[in-house]
């Protein structure tokens, strides 16, 4: 069987395209994609799979979450990986052993929540045997909203008046929004869209770190034992799975960045 193939010319390193007749084998199966955009597959730099936080263990493991990764157009993303008990290798070795039950191609990254002379050692030993040099540490994580309000005597006493059952309905729905940092204002998506389509901001990651509502209601009457993560169930898609689409119907189909932008660069 022959195909024709659009190939880009190799006449002096010109970029005009010329067809190719490339020989396809019977048992090759062959997608038209006549009148369809061809795209790289997304990279998402920042996830959270499989991550043991808060008492629990988010709800997407190395295989869900990854299934639902390529069915969005992301084809390889980088965890998270967080030390055990402090420490870097202990924590390399449990998150490959949960990426056995990888479907696509994946990366590590690590965290660094606390340092002494063990931690910088280890360090040494991840970029030296294991190749990891992108390491984090999650400073953002410690930033919170100012609460010196809360302790204002007119708030306490417009609480007092606050029916109980409109205080549990509100605990209970505000609890899907329980993160760190905290969701910003609307308006903060513009400036983001704007570094984005000028290439100041280069790359878009999710930080996928979904609890299901169960998870989400563990100790509610004490928000700050709340699993920190926020879901979209109320849209009914997973963050990890639409990304590209998000990237595409907030950047491109607002003209904020061209189809060929968008198609040959890798967010």
């Amino acid at each position: 069987m022959h195909y024709k193939s659009f190939c880009p010319s190799q006449d002096s390193g010109k970029k005009s395209p010329k067809v190719c007749i490339l020989q396809v084998g019977d048992d090759v199966t062959i997608l038209v994609a006549t009148g369809k955009y061809a795209m790289l597959g997304g990279i998402d730099q920042h996830t959270h799979l499989g991550m043991e936080f808060m008492g629990t263990e988010t709800i997407d493991d190395f295989f869900s979450g990854q299934a639902a990764t390529l069915a969005g157009g992301t084809t390889m993303h980088i965890d998270f990986v967080i030390p055990v008990n402090g420490s870097l290798s202990a924590g390399f070795k449990a998150y490959t052993k949960k990426a056995q039950r990888s479907c696509m191609d994946y990366g590590f990254h690590m965290a660094i929540t606390k340092w002494d002379e063990v931690v910088a050692r280890d360090m040494k030993i991840m970029v030296r045997e294991k190749g990891q040099r992108v390491v984090g540490e999650p400073v953002v994580s410690g930033q919170v909203l100012d609460d010196s309000w809360l302790w204002d005597n007119d708030f306490t006493t417009a609480a007092k008046q606050e029916l109980a059952y409109l205080s549990v309905t509100r605990v209970f729905h505000c609890s899907r929004y329980v993160m760190s940092p905290p969701i910003r204002k609307l308006g903060h998506g513009k400036a983001l869209q704007a570094a984005l389509s000028t290439r100041t901001l280069q790359l878009v990651g999710t930080d996928h770190c979904t609890f299901n509502s169960t998870q989400k209601a563990l100790d509610i009457d004490d928000f700050r034992k709340i699993p920190n993560g926020v879901n979209v169930d109320h849209l009914e898609f997973s963050v990890i799975e639409e990304r590209m689409h998000l990237i595409w119907d907030t950047m491109v189909e607002s003209g904020q960045i061209s189809v060929t932008n968008c198609a040959s660069n890798e967010y």
